[in-house]
């Protein structure tokens, strides 16, 4: 607040007013990410932050305000996000950039069954497994086309799904894990083969 005092006569008049001078901070401006910036396609979002001077007003790169911008993830894209900081008087700068990645999730594959053999669309499936009155999949630890389980029990389930770029498809369809049957066979030449060799009691017979 600037005074003035005037005085005139020698003192014997006077008169005082006063002005106040706002001085508004240069604006200053900084994005953040809560979170990841390289995400998946639908996983529901990522929250980009902004932080400047006192009694900032910010505007994001496609005009809408606020101090934060939610990132849309139902498209597949890669864009540099920015914002712009104001002060009272209106003066603004420009934020960094946050470079954001969207991956697309891969197709999810199918399973087929035979013979105690599990086989899937892909060359690359992950496999996994759910023990019977479970509702959680466990990862089976086996990878490729081709999965032949040792370690489960009649009603057990089984699927599969793919992965790139850190991104998970849906999980596949899922078959049961089933009993082993053989129907009467009359046939003294006949042989048969049995797989795995050794197993832990579940296993599969072919006739070869």
């Amino acid at each position: 607040t600037y005074i003035i005092d005037v005085l005139a006569c020698g003192g014997q008049f006077s008169t005082k007013d006063s002005i106040k001078v706002d001085v508004e901070p240069q604006p200053t401006a900084l994005i953040s990410a809560i979170g990841l910036t390289t995400i998946c396609k639908g996983s529901g979002g990522l929250t980009l932050s902004a932080s400047g001077q006192v009694g900032a007003t910010y505007k994001w790169y496609n005009n809408s305000n606020g101090s934060t911008f939610r990132v849309n993830t139902d498209s597949v894209h890669t864009f540099d996000y920015f914002a712009y900081s104001f002060n009272a008087c209106d003066d603004s700068i420009i934020s960094n950039k946050i470079n954001v990645i969207v991956n697309d999730i891969p197709v999810k594959p199918t399973i087929s069954h035979n013979s105690g053999v599990y086989t899937a669309s892909t060359n690359t499936a992950i496999w996994y497994f759910k023990i019977k009155g479970s509702s959680l999949w466990t990862s089976a630890g086996a990878t490729g086309k081709i999965y032949a389980p040792t370690n489960l029990s009649v009603g057990d389930s089984v699927s599969a799904r793919e992965t790139a770029n850190d991104c998970f498809s849906p999980y596949s369809n899922s078959l049961v894990f089933g009993n082993v049957g053989i129907n009467n066979f009359n046939n003294p030449n006949a042989e048969f083969g049995v797989y795995p060799n050794p197993n832990n009691g579940l296993f599969s017979i072919c006739l070869l």
